[in-house]
């Protein structure tokens, strides 16, 4: 039975403490990476195929979703911790009484946490003074991750009892295969079945569940040791405070950075909506796209060096060959609108479509301290390649 036990778990006290350490660590500081791809690949996709507003709302979950997620995830990890010593004590029959009973107080936690966060959600939101403008966007994310709370408690306990016998390499890969499932799924929620910012919080409670049952299924294959009598079974308060007492505080600890977070999130909030929205910065893919989203458009300067096209010497070629003539038929005469070296082809054209231009060399303060450096940098050239001494 010894030795059967020792091939199913692996002994973390013997061989070189450097090495051991560094090859169950890296993976778990892998792992929590991939905990934050769920959040960061939904904020990608909302804002490329929702917009501006369906990415705000998920912009705004961050760290309420950390503060509640962040405790299941430190609750979890602190149960396994008396697993760990009592496998390093080969006392397997408390060993299997400490899982049965951190089991039982997962299926409370998650009970518990769900009905509280979930009938909550709006108030919570409200008391962050989340801007209306996107509150359904997300209330509704926040409301479908909270209601997915069991499933990260399910991954998260499972993969921190694997962890505590030894492996910290398969939890890590069953996340990352979850984390391209959850992008698979936020494109066919999003864009084929237009669920919104609701399809993408689906898409990660469903990939979080899903690598829940791989390390449910890799347990029962590769632990049979976990597998307990009824008697082992049996909720015991003694176990049951011994795991509260290491497992809250370590979710505590979690959870207490995002506290902070929250209260200067709420006060940004105060600023309003289009504060919070314009710290997303969305990345277009056309002049159309960038000119029609903008408050303000900012261009090259010079404007142009053939009073045709526009001056983008790093863009693509077709970039380089729109007219401007293009530009002021999408620009708004409510924009503002800056540039530099701006001609009277350029000015004509712009009144003709009604729009204000302002020219920013045209201040002196720009373009006197414009030429300085212009003119340190001319002799400073002249220096090197001239054949005298200049004086």
């Amino acid at each position: 039975m010894m030795e059967r036990t020792q091939k199913q778990t692996k002994n973390l006290t013997e061989g070189s403490p450097a090495r051991l350490i560094l090859e169950f660590a890296v993976p778990m500081f892998l792992g929590l990476l991939f905990q934050q791809f769920y959040s960061m690949v939904d904020t990608m996709i909302v804002g490329k195929f929702l917009g501006m507003k369906p990415l705000a709302g998920v912009g705004a979950t961050g760290s309420l979703n950390f503060m509640v997620i962040g405790f299941c995830i430190g609750v979890c990890n602190g149960f396994a911790i008396p697993v760990a010593q009592k496998l390093g004590a080969k006392d397997y029959s408390a060993l299997r009484r400490f899982v049965a009973n951190a089991t039982w107080l997962c299926l409370a936690f998650s009970v518990v946490m769900t009905v509280i966060v979930s009938i909550l959600c709006g108030d919570i939101l409200r008391f962050m003074k989340t801007p209306e403008d996107i509150f359904s966007y997300t209330y509704w994310y926040m409301l479908i991750i909270f209601l997915g709370i069991p499933c990260t408690f399910l991954y998260n306990i499972l993969a921190a009892l694997i962890r505590s016998l030894g492996d910290s390499k398969t939890p890590v890969i069953f996340l990352a295969l979850a984390s391209v499932l959850n992008i698979g799924l936020d494109l066919v929620f999003i864009i084929v079945f237009r669920m919104g910012v609701k399809g993408a919080a689906l898409a990660t409670v469903l990939a979080q569940g899903i690598s829940g049952l791989c390390c449910l299924w890799y347990i029962g294959k590769r632990f049979p040791i976990l597998r307990g009598t009824k008697e082992e079974w049996k909720p015991l308060p003694k176990y049951m405070i011994r795991l509260c007492a290491v497992g809250i505080p370590m979710g505590m600890q979690y959870s207490i950075t995002a506290i902070g977070t929250l209260v200067i999130q709420a006060a940004v909030y105060g600023f309003g909506s289009y504060i919070f929205e314009r710290s997303n910065i969305t990345r277009c893919v056309d002049l159309e796209g960038a000119v029609r989203n903008s408050a303000a458009v900012v261009l090259p300067i010079p404007l142009s060096k053939d009073n045709r096209h526009l001056y983008c010497p790093l863009g693509t070629e077709d970039q380089q060959n729109k007219l401007f003539e293009d530009l002021f038929t999408l620009i708004n005469p409510s924009q503002l609108v800056i540039g530099g070296g701006i001609g009277e082809s350029f000015i004509s054209a712009a009144d003709h479509h009604g729009i204000k231009l302002f020219d920013c060399l045209k201040r002196d303060e720009v373009a006197i301290l414009n030429a300085v450096p212009t003119a340190e940098g001319a002799l400073e050239i002249a220096f090197h390649e001239l054949p005298v001494t200049l004086y």
